[in-house]
């Protein structure tokens, strides 16, 4: 059984189609726990409707806390063996599960395409021959660098689009950092995949709708400063030390990327969290200064932005 893990917050009319695209699944083996993380909307109304008519969907409600807290609340009552999140304004394919399902195996994390588009767009679901399907594999370390490149698979950083096994989650206690309300995903991926003992399968098949709103929750925030994106610097921290002396390709790109994230913010933040933003750039700087593997010219440009600051 998958269990579907949905945080939701005030996410209105948006999560009615996220759940229609659910019932309409070719694979049927699911349950699906709806967290409702505080939402003052009409999320909970629309949740508790469906629960009412399917007992595969399981509604809970916490007092706001974030994404991060609403997904370990789902992990914790997951029965399921396998664990797929999907967020709660997003659509699925209704092959999505199937072609999941079908591509984990011996693996330790099935991955799939995701297909980007407005939400003010309607999507129809292909028609997918699943034994025409061709599946890439990966070891774990292979996709662990995909995290930090941008090549023919896209940005792979996204917790969504993947099928977990529970026990790899639960046995090594991976949950999500709720003091991170930014790259708490890729942080997660970099501690699920540090514990993968067999490979990653990828179906390029573009199944998880990814609906793109500017009017949303996580839309404004990125459009201007807030104290929690600092929190993407404490991520990327983490992440360099749980790659440390493991994967080189990867290692080398959570440095340099945490040290452009911090020229980033630092356009935007405020002057009272500077020295806090300085003490992150200090850090990634020194350890670009050190690797052996980043090359003289990318280190000379990364002194003088440095200096520009």
């Amino acid at each position: 059984m998958i269990s579907i893990i949905i945080p939701i917050y005030n996410a209105g009319g948006a999560v009615s189609n996220c759940i229609k695209s659910i019932l309409e699944q070719s694979y049927t083996d699911y349950e699906v726990i709806l967290v409702d993380d505080g939402s003052t909307d009409n999320s909970g109304e629309v949740c508790q409707s469906i629960v009412k008519k399917d007992n595969r969907f399981i509604y809970v409600r916490q007092d706001n806390k974030g994404v991060s807290s609403a997904r370990n609340h789902g992990i914790g009552l997951a029965k399921g063996e396998f664990i797929a999140f999907v967020d709660g304004d997003d659509c699925l394919d209704r092959n999505y599960l199937n072609c999941l399902i079908s591509e984990v195996g011996d693996n330790d994390l099935a991955v799939c395409g995701y297909k980007k588009i407005l939400d003010t767009d309607i999507y129809n679901s292909k028609q997918i021959d699943m034994h025409k399907i061709q599946f890439i594999k990966y070891n774990a370390d292979k996709y662990c660098e995909e995290l930090f490149s941008v090549g023919n698979l896209g940005y792979q950083g996204y917790v969504w689009g993947k099928l977990y096994r529970a026990d790899v989650i639960k046995k090594n206690n991976i949950y999500f950092d709720e003091n991170i309300a930014y790259n708490e995903d890729r942080l997660f991926l970099v501690q699920y995949l540090d514990n993968c003992k067999h490979s990653v399968a990828y179906c390029p098949e573009e199944l998880y709708i990814y609906m793109q709103n500017d009017n949303s929750a996580m839309g404004k925030l990125k459009k201007s400063y807030n104290s929690k994106m600092i929190s993407e610097l404490a991520a990327y921290k983490k992440i360099e030390m749980c790659l440390r002396g493991k994967n080189k390709i990867a290692y080398k790109g959570v440095i340099l990327d945490g040290y452009f994230a911090t020229l980033v913010i630092g356009k935007q933040i405020p002057n009272r969290e500077k020295k806090v933003l300085m003490n992150y750039r200090k850090y990634f700087f020194n350890l670009i200064m050190k690797n052996k593997d980043i090359s003289f010219k990318k280190k000379v440009k990364t002194v003088l932005d440095y200096i520009m600051g």
